[in-house]
């Protein structure tokens, strides 16, 4: 909280002394991840993402699948089998859940690298974006607002440049090499 305060003494502090110095400062707030996730490029790269999830997430369905049918059987088993048989079912139970969930892991680690990549990626670009747009359109101060801790308490929607900081990069933004 404290770093909060420290952070909006320093804005304010930045902006009024623009402010003084000629003509009212601009100040313009930017959901960060609402324009990176709302450009042309970014719903296509979410797009793909989630076709890559979806194709890998087949036989992960097909393994817990199994995993539940082997549990059924066990559970039906149970007073009919040797403890030799339930033991062997258990161990074969405990085997592909394991495997089952290693892929969880390695598909959600795969996943949220490929995310951070992509809006890393995006991100460069965007701030670029942001830059020339605050510098034509005469801004003193963009903020972001995206993060839930945002110093921001209340601001006006009028401030709010997402949707025209989303067009310029959708209309020109420099292609990553």
């Amino acid at each position: 909280m404290a770093n909060s305060q420290v952070i909006i003494i320093l804005l304010l502090t930045a902006v009024s002394g623009l402010a003084q110095s000629g003509p009212p400062a601009k100040i313009g707030l930017v959901h960060l991840q609402k324009a990176l996730l709302g450009t042309k490029e970014g719903q296509a790269a979410a797009k793909e993402l989630q076709s890559r999830a979806a194709a890998k997430e087949k036989p992960l369905n097909e393994l817990h699948a199994e995993i539940t049918k082997l549990r059924r059987q066990f559970e039906k088993s149970a007073a009919v089998s040797s403890p030799e048989q339930q033991t062997a079912l258990t161990q074969e139970i405990d085997r592909k859940t394991k495997t089952f969930n290693r892929q969880v892991e390695d598909l959600r680690a795969d996943l949220d690298g490929e995310q951070t990549r992509i809006l890393n990626e995006l991100g460069t670009r965007m701030l670029a974006v942001i830059n020339q747009y605050a510098t034509r359109a005469g801004y003193a101060l963009i903020v972001d607002i995206s993060e839930p801790q945002s110093p921001i308490l209340h601001a006006s929607d009028t401030l709010d440049v997402t949707s025209e900081i989303i067009k310029v990069f959708d209309a020109g933004a420099p292609k990553a090499p």
